[in-house]
């Protein structure tokens, strides 16, 4: 269930790369289909971790596809294009760091193997997509997030508020509400605090230890 918490970070950390969020916001349904958003995400998550080799190939030629037709200018004026194997990369880091991230400050059981070889066994669902020079190891993970943050633009896409505004408090159902803004807050306080600061997100004392209690809860 730490992965509740890590989904909502990495799209907060998404959010920070131009292109990626540039995409998100002309393309992406996320406003007025939040939780069709989220049920298609966690589909593909549930796959590429669980089912058969032939599911995942199947499933990544739909989402392949999909992607061919999501591109255009991004705010310093380059193209930009949702199968771009760098913009994937990000995409792909952005979801490791943010599970692992989770998962560690949550508390959650021990990983087989640690988290490099999280880092290295994740990597194959993106390359089901298309992604290269992937990751393998968690300090190949730290350094590749920092050559994404020596981007001039990291952090600094007119939507970049507009998103994280709305991923700390998205249109959800009313029952929903509540539980999310935990997690989020949660999220928030994981996130490394260079990025947290550019997406205005406040980092508050206490919000791990308040999602760990919602997840006991939901666990039970």
């Amino acid at each position: 269930l730490t992965t509740l918490v890590g989904g909502v970070r990495a799209l907060m950390m998404q959010a920070l790369q131009p292109a990626a969020v540039t995409g998100v916001a002309e393309h992406s349904a996320y406003r007025t289909d939040t939780i069709g958003r989220l049920r298609r995400t966690t589909q593909w998550l549930v796959i590429t971790t669980f089912a058969d080799v032939a599911t995942a190939e199947s499933v990544a030629a739909g989402v392949r596809s999909m992607h061919e037709r999501v591109a255009g200018t991004g705010p310093d004026g380059r193209a930009y294009s949702a199968s771009d194997p760098d913009l994937l990369r990000w995409v792909h880091d952005a979801f490791t760091d943010s599970f692992l991230s989770a998962h560690l400050a949550l508390g959650g059981r021990e990983i087989p193997g640690g988290p490099d070889a999280y880092v290295e066994e994740w990597a194959a669902s993106a390359r089901l997509l298309g992604a290269t020079d992937l990751p393998t190891t968690y300090d190949g993970l730290r350094d590749q997030l920092e050559e994404f943050r020596a981007d001039p633009g990291f952090g600094r896409a007119p939507a970049t508020a507009d998103v994280a505004e709305f991923l700390r408090a998205p249109n959800l159902p009313v029952v929903y509400r509540g539980p999310y803004r935990v997690l989020a807050l949660a999220a928030a306080a994981t996130l490394d605090p260079r990025d947290a600061a550019l997406l205005g997100l406040a980092q508050r004392p206490g919000a791990v230890r308040a999602a760990r209690g919602l997840l006991d809860v939901l666990t039970w």
